[in-house]
């Protein structure tokens, strides 16, 4: 089997499938179960916009085996000092401006992301439509019935809002 192409950073799936002659079913169930049991990482694309913060889970010590591995790879840079620029969410753009270095700054931030020392976020965008209460069935419009002509709705919201009215017990009319 293919079992070394996930050792390091491949260009696709797909090209695994190609290169092994497997079906690419195959190669997403294997990726994915090696996933699930933590033997194997997804790393999206890169690009300028990607934004790196540091696991809660980075090596930060001095002595540890990651940090000797980091410099014996890196020799210029300690794995401490390039985790202290993740303290906050940074852009890989804000990343390379300060670096001047693209391909350098991309093999380390490959690497962190490799050995699990920085998190991607992700921004998810939800759209919700605004739709008009009057047009839900059940739902109901200022001149419909249980409601008076003297009450008004108001357009300015998403959802209109209209003043409620209880009847009392001597059957006078109660505005809330």
């Amino acid at each position: 089997m293919y079992v070394h192409t996930f050792m390091y950073v491949s260009p696709s799936l797909q090209t695994v499938a190609l290169d092994g002659d497997i079906p690419l079913v195959q190669v997403l169930h294997c990726a994915s179960h090696l996933a699930h049991w933590g033997k194997a990482i997804t790393i999206y694309p890169l690009s300028e916009s990607n934004v790196y913060i540091a696991s809660p889970e980075a090596s930060t010590s001095v002595n540890s085996v990651l940090s000797r591995s980091f410099s014996e790879t890196f020799s210029d840079s300690t794995l401490a000092e390039l985790l202290s620029d993740f303290s906050l969410p940074v852009s890989l753009g804000e990343l390379k401006q300060k670096f001047m270095d693209d391909d350098r700054i991309i093999k380390m931030v490959v690497w962190l992301l490799q050995y699990r020392q920085i998190t991607q976020l992700h921004t998810y965008v939800y759209i919700v439509p605004l739709i008009q209460m009057a047009h839900l069935p059940g739902s109901f419009s200022p001149t419909s019935s249980g409601f008076g002509s003297d009450h008004t709705a108001f357009d300015s919201t998403p959802f209109s809002l209209r003043p409620l009215s209880r009847s009392s017990d001597s059957g006078e009319q109660i505005s809330v």
